[in-house]
């Protein structure tokens, strides 16, 4: 077992990855977040769309995110500023720039499609650009471009922890002693309360998206103190429980405003209020819970955590495209909500494996071996 790595994070992050076909199909139908293509259903049946969206929009960013600090510090122990900096450009922006000008713009015409418009696909370019490549950006690559941008930031005061370990340890020890770790937490959870209400209707393009930046801003950064610590890891680690606790005393209340939203034409102010300051307390939560339990029971190497560690990233990049293609077809015909949703993520799951596994894995790998020779 690779004594640094600490497979309760591969977990982690993989849990949130896998899950992104679930949710993004679940939003077709709950209309509660951002995709491309949507059935309006029943009051009746949108229940079980509400009880797969709730738990994951509230917390999964935020989860990678905290993850992405937490492999910062172990990939800057390893590497210089500028390798660093290099290493990010490449890992996140090169994905970003080849999603906004060839995979976005595929999710995007099957909307098109959707909503009745007709046309080939290079007709539908002709439109897209430039004026659909502002309106849809990056779609879910935004996570990429904010990661990028937080670890360019980031880099100066991280370096510093880095030259100056005791400076480092002065925090991560200070917050390891009581309960002190609940600061930063309390911090974001009241940062999430205030600021989510203000800017609700942000597009995910940095500038002026301020809950987003402070919350996720705030979990890499704590992601990188507290993979600096055994000691804070440990404190943290025994709060599963309670905060298992908390996490489903605040989701139970999130589902009932999320339906009240969903069946009702008037929503009050006071539901997004309410919303909001459950959202960040909800989060931090379940990170510290699922943290926790990972750390218990997963924190151990295994085959399936090392070959889905490495295929997590492939299905975030395509997650998106084959739910898009499916979503457009199955909605064609007059099904049930609950089996047109299971065809979608069943083919779209099976589509990244195969792409993962024919492409990634064995054309990528067997090219390589013929420019080598």
């Amino acid at each position: 077992m690779d004594k640094t790595r600490q497979y309760w994070a591969d977990w982690l992050r993989v849990l949130v990855i896998l899950t992104l076909i679930i949710y993004h199909t679940s939003l077709t139908f709950s209309a509660l977040g951002s995709t491309y293509i949507y059935r309006e259903i029943d009051s009746s049946e949108v229940l079980l769309f509400l009880l797969l969206t709730a738990p994951l929009d509230n917390f999964f960013m935020a989860a990678l995110f905290f993850v992405a600090g937490y492999a910062a510090f172990f990939a800057l122990r390893k590497r210089t500023s500028g390798e660093f900096a290099h290493e990010r450009a490449i890992r996140l922006m090169i994905p970003v720039g080849f999603a906004t000008f060839m995979l976005i713009p595929i999710q995007v015409y099957f909307k098109y499609l959707h909503e009745g418009h007709k046309g080939s696909f290079f007709f539908f370019l002709s439109s897209y650009f430039p004026s659909g490549i502002f309106t849809y950006g990056w779609g879910h690559f935004w996570f990429l471009f904010y990661l990028y941008v937080f670890s360019m930031v980031c880099l100066p005061l991280f370096n510093h922890w880095k030259r100056t370990p005791e400076s480092l340890l002065k925090i991560s020890s200070f917050l390891a002693k009581r309960i002190n770790f609940l600061i930063p937490l309390a911090f974001i959870a009241i940062a999430d309360a205030v600021l989510r209400p203000m800017f609700m209707n942000s597009k995910y393009i940095l500038w002026g998206d301020w809950a987003n930046v402070v919350l996720y801003l705030s979990f890499f950064i704590l992601g990188f103190i507290f993979s600096s610590d055994e000691q804070l890891q440990q404190k943290v680690f025994n709060w599963r429980i309670p905060a298992i606790c908390i996490a489903t005393c605040c989701l139970i209340v999130i589902i009932r405003l999320y339906y009240l939203d969903a069946t009702e034409q008037y929503q009050p102010a006071w539901h997004t209020w309410l919303w909001s300051s459950l959202k960040g307390l909800y989060e931090c939560s379940m990170i510290v819970a699922l943290a926790g339990f990972f750390h218990t029971y997963l924190n151990k190497e295994s085959k399936a955590i090392k070959y889905l560690s490495k295929a997590s990233f492939s299905y975030y990049v395509w997650h998106f495209l084959p739910v898009t293609f499916m979503t457009w077809l199955v909605l064609k015909k007059d099904w049930h909500p609950y089996l047109q949703f299971l065809i979608i993520i069943i083919f779209s799951y099976a589509f990244i494996f195969l792409v993962h596994e024919l492409i990634e894995n064995r054309l990528l790998t067997a090219l390589k071996r013929l420019w080598h020779r």
